[in-house]
């Protein structure tokens, strides 16, 4: 029974060396953040600037669209006020470098 404890003790700094590893790497694998939720910091820079020139566009000022980027693709949520202001959104958006696609999910109030 002692020899059972003292190899378990003796493995024990083994074992939480790679438990260690785990948590400073994110995973075992080493995956960053980024590349196991898909997340970039490109995704983030679309969507600041996305949402940036929407705040900056006087039709879209009081509007409340919700911006959010994942691998290049915008998705535009929210209630909107008019046809009009919604294609201004989608046209801004897409104007951004490293847009790809748009997901469009913004609903005209009233309906």
């Amino acid at each position: 029974m002692k020899t059972l404890r003292v190899l378990g003790l003796a493995l024990l700094p083994l074992a939480l060396g790679g438990c260690a590893a785990a948590v400073i790497n994110g995973t075992a694998s080493g995956d960053t953040y980024e590349q196991r939720s898909g997340h970039s910091a490109e995704d983030a820079r679309i969507t600041r600037e996305v949402r940036t020139l929407l705040y900056r566009e006087p039709m879209l000022a009081e509007e409340r669209i919700r911006v959010a980027t994942l691998q290049g693709v915008v998705s535009l949520s929210g209630t909107i006020s008019s046809r009009e202001a919604m294609r201004r959104a989608v046209d801004i958006a897409r104007s951004v470098e490293g847009v790809h696609g748009i997901n469009l999910e913004l609903r005209l109030e009233g309906n």
